[in-house]
């Protein structure tokens, strides 16, 4: 688990392809909530997504699993 610095999707796609299982997204869904309530977190999880599948595209990535080295 990577805990520490995740403000973009960019960020997740570094963590995985670093060998992270998974990234812990709080202080940036707390700023969405502080902005707009559940709206803004929706909203930062859907850059945060948005970001990571751009991220994926430019390096080849088709899934998750592809990035982060796993089978399947």
């Amino acid at each position: 688990l990577l805990d520490s610095g995740i403000d973009s999707g960019s960020d997740v796609h570094r963590a995985l392809v670093a060998g992270a299982r998974a990234v812990l997204i709080g202080r940036p869904c707390i700023w969405g909530l502080a902005c707009n309530g559940a709206l803004g977190v929706a909203h930062v999880v859907r850059l945060l997504r948005d970001e990571l599948e751009q991220s994926m595209a430019l390096c080849g990535h088709a899934t998750v699993a592809a990035s982060a080295g796993m089978s399947g």
